[in-house]
């Protein structure tokens, strides 16, 4: 029985240590201003704490995010490659961007690993749901607030908004100067933000028509 409660403590630590490690990563990333992988970060955080919750027999409040499916891999052959890096080389600068389609926010970015596009989508529903808590967060005052309180915020009876869907959103609005990020401290969020969203969804939805 000690056996055994030591092994589990060895997990325990585990899980500890990893958590640690994804917290780090995750605030590496919010800082160069990369919100998808800060939400991923933050999705493996909440997994990582459900995981410690069963193991200490307790039930978590709420089940974990799902995970993303990624992206299919094509493989090009030589030539291709060398002419798809040339083509895309001068237009690195241009990621991330935003579109509409199909009612999904999609942010499109660049893999400088696998020396191409990438895609996170986010539908309306989560767009709304996030810009609405957004709102909630900017009622509370000035601000600045960190992304987990308007992650928090958006969870709802509906169920809880996935991370990397809300950063999605956030990332957006920083980048149509919607919101503002202060450092590390997080965002200054004005009043009028869901007026401000609005209109950035209609015109991204109007390009795509």
């Amino acid at each position: 029985m000690v056996q055994t409660d030591s092994h589990v403590t060895k997990i325990q630590e585990a899980l500890d240590h990893a958590e640690e490690e994804v917290r780090e990563a995750g605030a590496q990333a919010f800082r160069a201003g990369d919100d998808v992988a800060a939400g991923k970060a933050r999705d493996v955080v909440d997994g990582l704490k459900a995981l410690r919750s069963r193991m200490n027999g307790q039930t978590p409040a709420n089940n974990p995010p799902p995970t993303v499916a990624s992206q299919p891999k094509k493989t090009p052959s030589r030539a291709g490659k060398r002419k798809k890096a040339k083509a895309r080389k001068g237009k690195r600068g241009d990621y991330p961007r935003y579109e509409v389609r199909n009612n999904n926010l999609v942010r499109v970015g660049w893999s400088k690993k696998d020396k191409a596009e990438y895609q996170h989508r986010t539908p309306r529903t989560i767009f709304d749901r996030t810009v609405k808590a957004m709102n909630k967060v900017a009622q509370s005052g000035p601000g600045p607030f960190m992304a987990e309180k308007i992650i928090e915020k958006s969870n709802d009876k509906e169920g809880p908004v996935p991370s990397y869907q809300a950063y999605v959103v956030i990332g957006l609005l920083r980048d149509r100067k919607c919101v503002e990020q202060v450092g590390r401290e997080g965002y200054v969020i004005p009043e009028d933000v869901s007026a401000r969203a609005m209109r950035v969804w209609e015109q991204l939805e109007g390009k795509t028509k």
